[in-house]
């Protein structure tokens, strides 16, 4: 990797939990000098704009979201397991996203839906993608007999992105881990009895 890449990534890498906690508008050039140690001219001689170093910050933060899953997600052999995975994971890596201002997905749709639409695009998505990867392990399982063909997918993989998110943004606003605890609770149920 040369030089020019080492750099971007660093940036990117310094400035993403910055990104992630306080948004893109509560975000200032000052801000990104003080967290990377750069000048301003450092900064923008990698990227065009803020926007384009808030954008790769988003990118990092969920791909770093996407890697532990999909690490996770390998290993499980059947798709109940899959799912059980899923939120195990989500519990394993609580104080990892507590600890970096919340859910990134979350935080960058809140902070840019009205704001900044190639933003928004990105937690758009994001969360179409999350949804689809819980659909396609229901598909999974109902291809297989495991699950019974007559499951909602589209209905339980919202409800698994709704219930993790509610849960996510109560813990994190209120400090309280509760909320979060019985949102897992609530889907753990939801996956021994419905699945």
């Amino acid at each position: 990797m040369n030089k020019a890449k080492r750099t971007k990534r660093y940036i990117i890498e310094k400035t993403s939990e910055l990104f992630n906690k306080q948004g893109f508008k509560g975000t200032s050039l000052s801000d990104l000098t003080v967290a990377t140690k750069l000048t301003k001219g450092s900064i923008y001689g990698n990227f065009s704009s803020k926007e384009e170093v808030a954008l790769a910050a988003f990118n990092h933060n969920y791909q770093n979201l996407i890697k532990k899953f999909s690490a996770n997600l390998a290993k499980a052999p059947t798709s109940k397991a899959k799912l059980a995975t899923f939120l195990d994971t989500y519990e394993e890596i609580y104080t990892e996203i507590i600890s970096s201002g919340g859910c990134p997905i979350l935080n960058n749709a809140v902070d840019a839906d009205d704001t900044n639409s190639k933003l928004n695009n990105l937690s758009v998505k994001a969360f179409y993608d999350w949804n689809q990867t819980i659909r396609l392990i229901m598909n999974a399982g109902k291809s297989t007999g495991e699950f019974s063909r007559v499951l909602n997918s589209e209905y339980y993989a919202d409800l698994f992105l709704l219930i993790i998110e509610g849960g996510l943004v109560l813990a994190k606003s209120t400090g309280e881990k509760r909320y979060f605890r019985h949102a897992l609770q609530h889907l753990r149920i939801i996956v021994s009895e419905v699945f």
